[in-house]
């Protein structure tokens, strides 16, 4: 947000009600506006959940949606950049380019492994796979879910006793 008003500060398009004294835009305490940002998503997520599964696993759905689509628009955004403004290649990742911190290597501190950079993506990957499976262990599970939600928790955990 604060980038944005310097921007419109720029372009001459932000209004004098949000400038100071010395025409700067106004600007935002960023830790103020991250906590302010993380309190409004949290609420709406609870006020989503206690309406009931059917209405937030749609709601879950949507924002994965728009969630795909903006990376989408970040990664021809990105390949437009490079092209018509060109980028130096990152470093490539092999171990004497990889530099971490200790707390950043947590259990494998010491263990010199050569393939950090590939373990790290691995483990990337695998978080983000178990991320998208939760969507799809609630979708399995919605019938199980649904009103009367203990009478129906209950018939599941029966059957499965007798079909294990």
């Amino acid at each position: 947000m604060n980038e944005l008003l310097n921007v419109a500060n720029t372009s001459h398009w932000l209004p004098p009600a949000l400038m100071d004294a010395h025409n700067n835009p106004f600007q935002f305490d960023m830790n103020h506006t991250a906590a302010v940002f993380a309190a409004a998503v949290t609420i709406y997520y609870w006020w989503q959940n206690i309406k009931g599964i059917e209405e937030s696993s749609g709601k879950a759905l949507r924002v994965m949606q728009i969630t795909t689509i903006m990376v989408v628009i970040l990664l021809a955004w990105g390949v437009y950049s490079v092209i018509f403004r060109g980028a130096p290649l990152p470093p490539s990742p092999i171990p004497s380019h990889l530099k971490f911190s200790n707390e950043a290597l947590g259990f494998l501190q010491g263990r010199g492994l050569p393939i950090l950079g590939l373990f790290g993506i691995l483990m990337a990957f695998g978080h983000s796979i178990l991320a998208m499976s939760g969507e799809e262990s609630l979708a399995q599970v919605n019938r199980e879910i649904e009103h009367p939600k203990l009478k129906n928790l209950k018939r599941r955990r029966l059957s499965s006793r007798f079909t294990a």
